[in-house]
C-alpha cells in the first residue's frame, strides 16, 4: 500500500469547470458537490516511483481504471491502475495518462459543458491541436468550498493593477514567485535524485540476484555433471565386480580340474609303473644332447664355410691379378723373342703362377665331409626318435607333467619346434609355418615332427 495524501482532490475538466464522479455507468463529468465521496479522490503515489500513482475514489474505495487503451475507451474503477501526469499548456493543468497502455490519456468527451459528460481515454499523439482542451485537468484541494474561478481570476487581474502602480512591489512578488519557482525545482530535482537512486539500488540488486542465480545454475551444472560420473563410476565398479565374481570361478573350476587331474595322475602312477619310463628319460636326454652338438657342429660349418668363402674369393682375385700380368706381357713365338730372352725364362715364367686348384679341392673336401657327417646325425637322430616313440607308446602320459609334456618332441605350440623353440617348420608355402597335415618336414636345426 503506497504513501496515502491526507486530503483528497477533485478532477476537474479544464475546458467545461466539472469535476469527475464514479457513477452506475461508469466515470461522468458533472456539477462539483463537496460533499458527495463519489467525487473525491486519494492520490497514492507508487513506492518505487513518485512519479507514478493511482487515483482511489473514496465513494467505494476503488481505482480510477482504463478498461482499454483504445479512442473511446470506457473509464471507470476497479483494481489499482497507475497514471502520470505530464504538465499542460493552461497554467497547473496536466495531462493525465494511463500507463498501462502506450498513448492513453483521460479525456472530457468533445469538451462537452454538459451534465454527466462522458469520460473516456483517447490518443494524445497527433490529435493535440484539435483536441488539446479535451484532454486537460486540474487536481485542485476537494475541501476548498471557496474555490471560485471567477473570483480568483478578478483577484489575480487586480494583483497585477497592484504590481504595475508599485514596481518595488512588483519585484518583490517576483522574487518571491521565483523562490518558490525554485523550491519547487529544488523538491523535484531531490525526489529526482531520490528516485535515480532508488532505481540504481534496484538494479544493482536485480544484478546480485542474477549473479546468485547464474552460480546456482553453475554449481546445479557441475552438481548434475558429478552425478552422471558417479553414475558411470558405479557401472563400471559393478561390471569390474561381475568380472572379478567370473575369473575366482573360472579360477576355482581349473584348480578343481587341476586336482583331478594330479589326483588321477598320481593314481595312474601308483598302480602301473612303466618299465620303459627311465629308458625314455634317458633317449630324451641323448637326443638333447646329439641336438647340441648339432648345433655346434652347424655353427663351426657355417664359419668354415664362411672361411672357405673368403679364401675362395682371394684366389680368384688373385688369378684375375694373375691373368692380366700374363695379357700385358708380349706373345712369344717362333724367332720373334726379345733380345736377351731364352727358352728357360719362358719356361720359368709359367711355372711360376701358383697353383690354385689344389685348395679349392681341399675345402670342397673338407664340406662334403661335413655334409656326410650331417647325413649321419639325422639317421642317429631319426634312430632316436623311433626310440622316444617307442617309449612313449610303451608308457601312458600324462596331461600334468613328465615325458610327453611341454618338454617332448609333441609341438607345443603350433609351427614350434621342440628343440630349437623356434616357428622354424619347412612348409611348401615358406618358412615359419606349420607343415601341413600328414608331412613330415624338417627343421632347420635337424629336428623332424
Amino acid at each position: 500500500m503506497g504513501e496515502v495524501q491526507s486530503k483528497p482532490v477533485s478532477i476537474i475538466a479544464v475546458n467545461g469547470g466539472r469535476v469527475c464522479e464514479k457513477k452506475a455507468n461508469g466515470v461522468l463529468n458533472t456539477t462539483a458537490d463537496t460533499r458527495n465521496k463519489a467525487q473525491q479522490w486519494i492520490i497514492e503515489p507508487d513506492p518505487g516511483d513518485r512519479s507514478k500513482m493511482a487515483f482511489k475514489n473514496l465513494g467505494n474505495n476503488q481505482y480510477l481504471r482504463a478498461m482499454t487503451g483504445a479512442h473511446y475507451g470506457k473509464v471507470d474503477t476497479g483494481q489499482k491502475q497507475l497514471w502520470s501526469l505530464e504538465p499542460g499548456h493552461a497554467p497547473g493543468s496536466s495531462w493525465i495518462r494511463c500507463l498501462d497502455y502506450t498513448d492513453a490519456y483521460l479525456c472530457n468527451s468533445y469538451g462537452n459543458h454538459t451534465i454527466n459528460n462522458t469520460v473516456w481515454t483517447w490518443s494524445r499523439t497527433g490529435q493535440e491541436a484539435a483536441y488539446t482542451h479535451t484532454m486537460l485537468w486540474y487536481l485542485r484541494d476537494a475541501d476548498d468550498t471557496d474555490f471560485n474561478p471567477v473570483a480568483t481570476a478578478a483577484a489575480s487581474a487586480e494583483t497585477n493593477a497592484s504590481a504595475a502602480a508599485d514596481p518595488a512591489k512588483a519585484e518583490k512578488e517576483l522574487k518571491k514567485r521565483e523562490a518558490a519557482l525554485q523550491a519547487e525545482k529544488e523538491a523535484r530535482l531531490k525526489e529526482l535524485q531520490e528516485t535515480e537512486a532508488s532505481l540504481k539500488k534496484r538494479e544493482d540488486e536485480i544484478a546480485a540476484k542474477e549473479a546468485k542465480v547464474k552460480e546456482l545454475d553453475e554449481r546445479e551444472a557441475a552438481v548434475k555433471a558429478k552425478e552422471a560420473k558417479l553414475q558411470q563410476l558405479q557401472k563400471k565398479e559393478a561390471a569390474l565386480k561381475k568380472l572379478e565374481q567370473e575369473i575366482q570361478a573360472q579360477e576355482a573350476a581349473q584348480q578343481k580340474q587341476a586336482e583331478q587331474l594330479a589326483e588321477r595322475e598320481k593314481q595312474t602312477t601308483g598302480a602301473q609303473v612303466s618299465p620303459g619310463g627311465g629308458n625314455a628319460k634317458r633317449v630324451q636326454a641323448e637326443l638333447q644332447k646329439q641336438m647340441d652338438a648339432l648345433q655346434e657342429r652347424e655353427k663351426k660349418l657355417a664359419a668354415q664355410e664362411a672361411a672357405t668363402a673368403k679364401q675362395q674369393e682371394q684366389i680368384a682375385s688373385r688369378e684375375r691379378e694373375l691373368e692380366r700380368k700374363d695379357s700385358d706381357k708380349p706373345r712369344v713365338t717362333g724367332g720373334r723373342r726379345k733380345a736377351g730372352a731364352a727358352d728357360g725364362d719362358v719356361q720359368q715364367t709359367e711355372d711360376a703362377k701358383p697353383k690354385v686348384t689344389g685348395g679349392r679341392r681341399e675345402k670342397n673336401d673338407e664340406t662334403e665331409k661335413l655334409e656326410k657327417a650331417n647325413l649321419l646325425l639325422q639317421v642317429r637322430v631319426e634312430e632316436l626318435e623311433a626310440q622316444l616313440e617307442e617309449a612313449r607308446r610303451a608308457r601312458p602320459i600324462g596331461n600334468s607333467g613328465g615325458f610327453g609334456g611341454r618338454g617332448s618332441m609333441k609341438l607345443s605350440q603350433p609351427g614350434l619346434c621342440t628343440f630349437c623353440k623356434h616357428n622354424s617348420w619347412k612348409a611348401a608355402s615358406g618358412e615359419g609355418l606349420a607343415p601341413p597335415a600328414g608331412k613330415s618336414q624338417w627343421c632347420k636345426c635337424g629336428a623332424r615332427r
